[in-house]
C-alpha cells in the first residue's frame, strides 16, 4: 500500500537585490516554478518601487537571484536544479562570456527594468561581506570561526562575564547568520 503524498514540491527564493537579502515563499505550498518566479517579480518590482520612491535606484550588477525548489520523495527533500525551472527571459553574459539565465527583472529610475542573473544554488555569492552558496551548510566556515574564538580566548582569557558578552555579541551573531542561510 503506497501512502499518498500530501506535500510533492516546496519552492523558495533568495533575492539579493542592491546590498539586501529578499527571502520569498510562494503563498501556496503546491505552487508552480512559474508561480514562483511570478511571486518573485512581484516582490523585486514592490522592493524596487520602494527605492524609487525614496529617490534612489537599484544597481543591477549588484542584485540577482537563487531559485530554490524542493522535490519531496518519501518524506525527503531533495534540491531541484536551475533547470527544472521555465525557460528564462532572457540571458546575462558574465566577464567569462558564459551567459546566465535572468528570470527576473528590477525596477530602475530612468530604464523600465533591468533582469538580473538567476545563480544555481552551488554557486557561491558575496552577501554583505559573506562568501554564500544555498547548497552548503556552512558548517566548515561556523566550526573554523568558532576555533578561531576560542584561540583567542585561550591565549588573552577574559573574566567570565567579558566572555559571555563576547560569545552573545561577536561569535553567535556571526554563526547564527550562517545558519539562517543554510
Amino acid at each position: 500500500m503506497q501512502l499518498p503524498r500530501l506535500l510533492s514540491n516546496q519552492l523558495f527564493d533568495i533575492i539579493y537585490i542592491d546590498d539586501a537579502n529578499n527571502k520569498h515563499m510562494t503563498p501556496k505550498v503546491m505552487a508552480s516554478p512559474t508561480e514562483l518566479i511570478q511571486h518573485s517579480q512581484q516582490a523585486a518590482n514592490a522592493w524596487g518601487g520602494l527605492a524609487i520612491a525614496t529617490g534612489n535606484s537599484m544597481k543591477p550588477e549588484k542584485c540577482f537571484a537563487y531559485f530554490l525548489t524542493y522535490h519531496v520523495n518519501n518524506g525527503r527533500h531533495i534540491m531541484g536544479a536551475i533547470g527544472d525551472l521555465l525557460e528564462p527571459s532572457t540571458k546575462i553574459l558574465q566577464k567569462d562570456s558564459s551567459p546566465l539565465p535572468a528570470h527576473i527583472t528590477i525596477p530602475l529610475l530612468d530604464d523600465p527594468s533591468s533582469p538580473i542573473p538567476s545563480l544555481p544554488p552551488q554557486t557561491a555569492s558575496l552577501m554583505l561581506g559573506i562568501w554564500f552558496r544555498p547548497a552548503s551548510r556552512g558548517i566548515t566556515k561556523m566550526g573554523k570561526n568558532g576555533m578561531l574564538w576560542t584561540d583567542h580566548l585561550s591565549s588573552q582569557p577574559l573574566p567570565h562575564a567579558a566572555t559571555w558578552m563576547s560569545f552573545s555579541l561577536q561569535l553567535y551573531p556571526g554563526m547564527a547568520w550562517g545558519i539562517a542561510m543554510a
